[in-house]
């Protein structure tokens, strides 16, 4: 039954957080960063050599773990099928 319900549902969105936002809400997200981004453009800040006050954009929760997560899981190696059967057929001790 778990399969049959929509990628919105609380169930999925308790697994897993990312499933609240849809493609829909990344891309407002995005256009409300670059709009912030054209506003500020035409600011004094903006004019400095070194500006302060630059938009940043909104990033929920989720994504920064997400990106936590990534930046550990990279010394994670991939196998083929081949090399885990090898790995699987070594004698154990």
């Amino acid at each position: 039954m778990l399969f049959q319900l929509p990628a919105g549902s609380r169930i999925y969105r308790r697994l897993q957080p990312a499933n609240t936002w849809g493609w829909q809400e990344v891309l407002q997200n995005q256009m409300v960063y670059l709009l912030n981004v054209i506003a500020w453009q035409s600011t004094k800040d903006a004019a400095k050599k070194v500006p302060l006050n630059a938009p940043k954009p909104f990033m929920p929760e989720f994504m920064r773990n997400l990106q936590t997560e990534q930046k550990m899981n990279k010394d994670i190696e991939a196998h083929d099928i081949d090399d885990i059967k090898a790995i699987l057929a070594k004698p154990r001790k």
